[in-house]
């Protein structure tokens, strides 16, 4: 269920901005979505970027805390041959190259 309320927001985001006065043709967007229910999390990403989630940690012995970083999403760098062809699959096209 929640998974379906992502992709539908999603999807309506998406089409708001195909029929606003935007020039999708030539521009990209990225969207990092993160909802937390019950203490768990549901990450989504689109495009070139990333989602990253701090836990705290503390050193008894040494009274220190510290926070350690966990990427929770995997990055769509267009210049991956595997992205990019996921890219013009769907219809796309890519500009950036490495």
């Amino acid at each position: 269920m929640i998974g379906k309320t992502i992709r539908e927001s999603v999807e309506c985001t998406a089409e708001e901005l195909r029929s606003s006065n935007v020039d999708c043709l030539d521009s990209g967007s990225t969207l990092v979505f993160v909802l937390i229910v019950n203490s768990v999390g549901y990450f989504a990403n689109i495009g070139d970027s990333r989602a990253v989630v701090y836990s705290k940690s503390i050193d008894i012995q040494n009274n220190i805390q510290y926070n350690i970083p966990s990427f929770t999403t995997i990055d769509h760098k267009p210049d991956e041959l595997i992205e990019r062809c996921r890219v013009e699959s769907m219809g796309g096209r890519v500009f950036a190259s490495s």
